[in-house]
């Protein structure tokens, strides 16, 4: 179920005695890869909520010609897919939280999941985090593909024909 950043504490309350489990990414071209990483989030816990990059974001991290499809359009594949049970638009950046941070803080999910290529980048949080009570886990599955890889190879394929 699609829903608001603001929604979020009370989903909290109304779950309160569950198992929450909270995952991020932009998933410009979803891939198998995102599916066995949201069956291993599920996995973990009771209930599975997923951030979906803004368009916003997306470009800060990978340059102005992403995303390829529109955050509405990424939020709805996301949001179809089984073990989902609500998906939102991650908030803007702030001065002082990473957007992820701010779910955290404002969700309080008793995980947290992130792929293992991406540790480094929790290295100076995984204590923020730990003290909001939230557990760090990292999918440690091997990376299947990646949507920069898929449209590389999209890229390759059409430029030479």
């Amino acid at each position: 179920m699609i829903i608001n950043y603001e929604d979020l504490p009370q989903i909290r309350e109304d779950y309160h005695d569950e198992t929450i489990v909270f995952a991020g990414g932009v998933f410009d071209l979803v891939h198998e890869g995102h599916v066995l990483g949201m069956q291993y989030c599920k996995s973990k816990g009771d209930l599975l909520i997923v951030g979906v990059s803004s368009d916003e974001r997306v470009r800060q991290r990978k340059g102005l010609d992403r995303p390829i499809r529109n955050e509405l359009g990424r939020l709805i594949l996301v949001d179809a897919l089984k073990p989902v049970d609500y998906t939102f638009i991650m908030p803007t950046p702030n001065n002082v939280d990473s957007p992820s941070i701010q779910v955290i803080k404002t969700l309080k999910p008793n995980i947290f999941m992130d792929h293992e290529e991406n540790k480094q980048r929790w290295a100076e949080s995984i204590q923020t985090i730990q003290d909001l009570g939230t557990k760090l886990i990292f999918n440690i599955s091997p990376r299947t593909d990646s949507s920069t890889s898929i449209i590389e190879r999209i890229l390759k394929k059409y430029q030479e024909d």
